[in-house]
């Protein structure tokens, strides 16, 4: 059994670097650490400032809470607060949805179009959706429609022109999975291809949709053109019925990570379907994984219970990473606050970890293992269920609500 997971690959809003006029000292943030990413000037082998070193930007701003200037000149919040140097979360409610009161609403992707900054999302009543509202979350405007309301829809991703959903038609008696897409800007939705299976939670990297079968790593592929047909990418190799995590993939999808049985973690050749186990006989089990262009890390759980349950909480969790070229796992951070089937967000690069922590976001800074909270669930029951990491920015989603964390 997996997990619904969605990897979201939209585009995030740029940044606007502001010039500053007066010198800021080091470890002004939260924690005694810059922002996110900084490092020391250049320096010169005997200690001191290269000559052609970079100036240090200057401002007059209070850098403490300026969301402007936030823990370092022209570091901008983008609409958020800014409290010890560091950004706080900016909120924005999705407008006019056409949701039940009660399941879900849909997740949402976020991208830069042609007509601004655009948050894209389902809603599935008697109908179902594509919605599209701006960043400030004004008035929501439909996108495509359809009558059946027991198909149920599912966002993919937004490349900022177009929207590529799927249409689950089990709960009609069809058990296949259709690819459709649609411009943002409105018009009739697209059928791409349609597999005679049910896909759960497939995940879109490079043109191609890849879904894992069994908890074994065993993965097929589709290509998002029309007549396509799945193929198998490897043979997995075990028999059992367990939870596993969400595979991951690097960023030109050449290779993939998958839990392998309960315990082992293994990567997978997406051209050759060669596999490796990279990480095995792990207790407690991994439940949702990152790569980033170093690692492989991974979420552990304790006393969650049943995981094949939809009631399983975890107390406590600790964040392991492995080097992609091999070599023992180490314990980067443990973390308090319950990571559980409503609520398993986890996210991450080279330089952060964001995983839930209850009703709230921690950050787990790579280099020293801190952990810092960074933001809270919109309302009771409406944990983060989905994120992304781009452009400087955290982009989290939740049953209403679309937040942005600037690090």
């Amino acid at each position: 059994m997996r997990l619904p997971f969605l990897s979201i690959g939209g585009l995030s809003l740029l940044s606007v670097f502001v010039a500053c006029s007066a010198t800021i000292e080091a470890g002004s943030v939260a924690d005694g650490a810059g922002p996110p990413g900084a490092g020391p000037p250049p320096s010169t082998d005997d200690g001191g400032t290269r000559p052609d070193a970079p100036p240090v930007a200057t401002c007059t701003a209070d850098t403490e809470k300026d969301p402007a200037n936030c823990g370092a000149c022209g570091h901008d919040c983008r609409g958020g607060a800014c409290a010890k140097g560091l950004c706080q979360a900016v909120t924005v409610t999705l407008p006019d949805a056409p949701c039940p009161e009660t399941g879900p609403c849909g997740v949402a992707v976020y991208g830069a179009s042609a007509s601004g900054n655009t948050i894209a999302y389902i809603g599935n009543t008697t109908k179902s959706y594509v919605l599209a509202t701006d960043f400030h979350g004004s008035k929501a405007r439909i996108v495509a429609e359809a009558d059946s309301g027991t198909d149920r829809w599912s966002l993919l991703s937004f490349d900022g022109i177009n929207v590529l959903f799927t249409v689950d038609r089990s709960t009609t008696g069809k058990d296949e999975t259709a690819f459709f897409r649609v411009p943002i800007s409105g018009g009739k939705p697209e059928l791409l291809v349609t597999v005679a299976k049910r896909w759960f939670s497939p995940q879109v990297v490079l043109g191609n949709a890849y879904w894992e079968v069994d908890s074994c790593g065993h993965l097929q592929s589709l290509s998002l053109k029309a007549g396509s047909q799945p193929k198998t990418v490897n043979a997995g190799g075990c028999n059992t019925t367990t939870y596993t995590p969400s595979p991951v993939f690097d960023a030109k999808a050449t290779q993939a990570w998958v839990g392998f049985g309960a315990t082992d973690l293994a990567r997978v050749d997406l051209t050759t379907g060669a596999m490796k186990v990279v990480a095995e006989g792990l207790d407690p089990r991994p439940l949702a994984l990152v790569v980033t262009s170093k690692e492989l890390a991974w979420v552990e759980g304790d006393d969650c219970g049943s995981l094949l349950s939809a009631s399983w909480s975890c107390k406590r969790t600790h964040v392991r990473a492995v080097p992609l070229a091999g070599g023992p796992s180490v314990e980067v951070a443990t973390i308090d606050g319950a990571f559980s089937y409503g609520a398993h967000l986890f996210v991450g690069d080279d330089t952060s970890f964001f995983v839930t922590c209850g009703d709230e976001l921690c950050e787990v800074v790579r280099a020293t293992g801190a952990v810092r909270k960074r933001a809270k669930a919109p309302s009771v029951g409406e944990e983060f269920t989905s994120a992304n990491v781009a452009d400087g920015a955290v982009d989290l989603w939740s049953r209403y609500t679309f937040t942005r964390l600037v690090r």
